[in-house]
């Protein structure tokens, strides 16, 4: 695809997605009546339509409901526009720069492809995830356990989603250094080592964060780390494996 429209088109795509995720956190937020995006949060008055849609939606027109007068919520847009970013951004790191490239994992580049699109539901689920903690200072199972079963379904269908093997075969990785092979069924039963690569991802990473939970509990006399933040990081092991969960809770 052309170098300059493919920016472009991930950024429509990102904004689009992240209408989508206005829509499902609008669903999930705590007030007592609870809008669509097509009505206005405040009156539930309809929407104009043009102000449904990515990009026209984002020019300073009109910005008041007709209704009420209420101010459309300007998070919303900055939402948008940022997850567009982020999956330009995305891209830009995984495939131009390829951040993700370990040595050891050669996918075909059909596989690439589909871990690709498997890392960029995990980076729609964190942006629902961190709208709908700023808005209600939470984190609802309605992300966290579907996440974590997408992760664990995808990595177990596919069988070659993961950035970095279960086990590493040290004595391959460094040179001199020695340790525990990679157990032949690694190398033999994909579906099976991307079903314990994902579970061991979302234990490690739900369990330390349980743990940090009950340090901090202890250490500050209140909790620090609520079960939303649990559930969260037991979702993104699932989907990025052991490994990943210790430099991001470091």
């Amino acid at each position: 695809m052309n170098s300059i429209l493919l920016p472009g088109i991930l950024f429509l795509a990102g904004a689009v997605v992240g209408l989508l995720v206005n829509a499902w956190v609008r669903l999930m937020t705590l007030k007592p009546v609870i809008r669509p995006l097509t009505r206005c949060e405040s009156c539930g008055a309809r929407v104009r339509f043009w102000k449904l849609v990515p990009v026209l939606r984002w020019l300073p027109i009109q910005n008041r409901c007709r209704e009420c007068s209420a101010r459309l919520p300007r998070s919303e847009v900055l939402l948008e526009i940022a997850t567009g970013a982020l999956f330009v951004l995305f891209y830009f790191m995984a495939v131009q720069l390829r951040c993700l490239e370990v040595p050891s994992v050669r996918p075909s580049g059909e596989m690439l492809e589909w871990r690709l699109l498997y890392l960029y539901v995990l980076l729609t689920l964190l942006v629902a995830a961190t709208s709908i903690d700023f808005r209600e200072y939470l984190i609802p199972d309605q992300i966290t356990l579907p996440g974590m079963l997408i992760g664990v379904l995808g990595a177990t269908i596919a069988g070659h989603l993961q950035i970095i093997h279960l086990w590493v075969d040290w004595n391959q990785a460094v040179p001199g250094l020695t340790g525990p092979y990679i157990p032949e069924w690694i190398k033999d039963h994909s579906h099976w080592h991307g079903l314990s690569w994902s579970l061991a991802g979302l234990i490690v990473g739900g369990g330390l964060t349980w743990g940090l939970r009950l340090v901090s509990s202890v250490l500050l006399g209140q909790e620090a780390l609520g079960l939303g933040d649990v559930t969260l990081m037991a979702m993104v092991g699932s989907f990025l494996g052991w490994q990943a969960i210790l430099p991001i809770l470091l």
